[in-house]
Order: structure tokens, then sequence, then C-alpha cells
């Protein structure tokens, strides 16, 4: 089915497959403009990509769209949407991607603070998103990021600016959280006076979903602790996934 794909579409750039430099990140700019494979070969489709790819790094997202119309199409996509510090990625943050991912949306990570270095802010944006590419290539979880603000006001609408920009008009999504009594605050929002609230009111109030989950707990039924991470490095193995406790230790994070 892979060879009756390029001989129908690919003929013109064939000889392009042996000259590696060409080969462009075609996901990102294909999948931002809402448009996917319509055809799933059943050999190898990652060559399909590859070829697209070769293509499109000589003309503009829209005239390979146009090219290639026969083959891909464009999806709404429905994603599920991640906010935290995540400094670092550890295994409660895991499990909240692979419910998104069990609930089959795509799942997007908004980073905070990326205005920050601090104790509490030790990872810059670009360090942060290469610890969760150690487990997630980008392909399949996008990483996004926003600064810090003290007005809840200017925070939100930063959020929706950023999903704005980064999803296609006509996706949908749904805000995870875990659900942790710690994060109930007293704040303004709106116009409004909130009282013991979690962010999540703050989409709520405009109609946007929110799917809460459980706190993730370790073994000892402990919520796992960012601040314990990266204290201690016994605990930090215990709660990180390999790879990530792996980056952190070449690091030399503790010590």
């Amino acid at each position: 089915m892979l060879e009756d794909l390029r001989l129908m579409v690919f003929p013109e750039f064939i000889q392009w497959a042996s000259t590696p430099h060409l080969v462009f990140s075609i996901r990102k700019r294909i999948f931002r403009s809402g448009y996917t494979l319509k055809y799933k070969p059943i050999i190898a489709s990652e060559d399909a990509w590859v070829l697209i790819g070769h293509y499109s790094s000589l003309y503009s997202v829209m005239y390979v769209i146009e090219k290639f119309k026969e083959v891909i199409m464009y999806t709404p996509q429905h994603f599920g949407v991640f906010l935290g510090r995540m400094e670092p990625f550890h295994n409660g943050h895991n499990s909240v991607i692979q419910q998104i991912i069990r609930d089959g949306l795509t799942p997007v990570i908004i980073l905070g603070g990326a205005n920050k270095f601090d104790d509490r802010h030790p990872l810059n944006i670009v360090e942060r998103n290469k610890l969760i590419q150690h487990i997630y290539p980008p392909h399949q979880v996008r990483v996004l990021a926003i600064n810090d603000y003290d007005d809840w006001d200017e925070w939100y609408n930063e959020v929706i600016k950023v999903l704005d920009f980064a999803l296609h008009d006509n996706s949908t999504y749904t805000i995870y959280s875990h659900e942790k009594s710690e994060d109930a605050k007293s704040f303004k929002f709106q116009g409004k006076v909130y009282e013991n609230e979690s962010h999540n009111i703050l989409f709520t109030s405009n109609d946007i979903p929110v799917k809460l989950l459980p706190a993730y707990h370790d073994r000892e039924g402990d919520v796992v602790s960012a601040t314990q991470i990266r204290a201690n490095e016994q605990y930090a193995r215990n709660h990180l996934d390999a790879r990530v406790y792996k980056q952190l230790k070449n690091l030399q994070w503790w010590v």
C-alpha cells in the first residue's frame, strides 16, 4: 500500500529521499494547520511523512496541503490540556498525561512560570521541555508555556491566548487537573471574589470543561511532592521516570 501511495502522489520528489538534510518537521507544520494523513499505509507509515517532509522543506505549508489534498485532510482534534510547573516532570504529572491518552485526546502541557528562575523554578522552559521529550516525543505531546501573573484575569487570558494560537480554531479541549485541597485559594476573577477555590473555577465559569482526577499518591499514600524531589535524590529516584532521573543526575542536580 505504501508503494501505491508513493506512485500515486509522490513521483516528483522520490529522488529527494536520499538527502536527509532536507527532512523537515512536517508534523509540526501540517498538524498545526489541522491536517493529518487520510490513508494509513500498512508498511512504515513514517515513510509517507518523510516524503511529504522532503517536499514541504522546499515549499509552504498551504502549498503542500493543496498539493497532497488527496492523502491529507483536515480533522478537528480534541485536546486534553494539563497546566503545571513540572519542576521537574514526575510520575504524578505523567499519570495525568496517561489519562488524557486513555480518554482518546491529544495531550497538551502548558508549563507555568516561564518568567521565573529561583529555588522553586530551578529549570528553565527549554530544560523542562527536554525532560518531557525524553518520555513523549513532540508529535505525541505538545508543550506550551506561559508566564506567571499576580492577576488571575491576566493569567487566564494568557492561557486562552496561547491555546488559541497553538490549536486549530475548530479544535476542542478539556482542562485536566489533579484534585488537591492545597490548591484552594481565595482570589478575585472577572470581578467576582472566590473563597477557597482552585484555579479550575476560572475555566468552568467560562464554560470550558474540566476533568478532575484524584490526587496521585505514592506507595506510602502520600501526594508526590516536587519540593521533595528537588531536595532529596532518593525520593526523586522513586518518583521520577528513569529517563528523567538520568538526565537530572547528569546535570548534577542533587550535588
